[in-house]
């Protein structure tokens, strides 16, 4: 596997930063599929010259970069990443283009501050492996619960909600307001919505909160219908 492992010094100068667009250049002329930017303090975004490198670029370490604060697009138009590490940074949010990355197997995002997973996260089908351990998430969006291939999640040392803290409370008194949603059900994008929270087993993993947010009530009831086989299937886990 080629490998390529970009390090920056705290002062940048032009010429360091034309070092750094030789070494993309170097990497796409080595078809090197793997790239380290790892550990950098100047930078708050990988740079933009990455985007030479989407059609080959297949893993991505970010991690321990203090000042990221969003995985931005600049990340998901890397559309043929299997493995994305983020972990150690200071992500408050992930871009909703993250549903773009359809061979994502792998996505580390521990050690964050992510109060918040976009909803489109359901669109990567290939996922595997989802590590978000030492965040600051009370609740996860509905459709991890219908990835086909998830067979890893971390979720330590969050503050999710449990089934005590919520009950008998309107989901919309403790859920972040949306300007606008998918339903969870028709897919049609609204800015009129119902929102409601559920309790699920996923990968050995009990009552864990999933947030839900549909445009009808008959969408509600499909919903629902389908949580209900969900838990079906998966009584093995209880």
């Amino acid at each position: 596997m080629a490998m390529v492992h970009t390090t920056y010094p705290q002062c940048l100068s032009l010429v360091e930063a034309d070092t750094a667009e030789v070494e993309v250049q170097q990497a796409l002329e080595d078809g090197a599929n793997t790239l380290y930017f790892s550990h950098h303090f100047n930078y708050t975004d990988v740079p933009p010259s990455i985007a030479a490198l989407r059609e080959q670029l297949e893993v991505l370490h970010i991690d321990n970069n203090y000042p990221f604060t969003a995985i931005s697009p600049r990340v998901t138009a890397l559309t043929n990443l299997r493995w994305l590490n983020a972990s150690y940074c200071s992500l408050r949010s992930v871009d909703s283009s993250i549903s773009r990355l359809s061979k994502l197997e792998r996505l580390t995002l521990n050690n964050n501050l992510l109060t918040w997973l976009p909803l489109d996260v359901w669109q990567l089908k290939a996922l595997e492996e989802l590590h978000l351990d030492n965040n600051q998430l009370n609740v996860l969006p509905g459709g991890l619960l219908f990835l086909p291939r998830l067979r890893v999640l971390t979720l330590e040392n969050n503050p999710l909600y449990t089934p005590e803290e919520v009950h008998g409370a309107a989901a919309a008194t403790y859920i972040p307001a949306q300007r606008s949603v998918d339903c969870s059900a028709c897919c049609i994008r609204s800015r009129n919505y119902k929102v409601f929270v559920t309790f699920h087993t996923i990968v050995g993993h009990r009552d864990v909160p999933f947030v839900h947010f549909v445009c009808s009530d008959e969408c509600a009831v499909h919903v629902r219908t389908r949580l209900e086989a969900y838990d079906r299937a998966h009584l093995n886990q209880q």
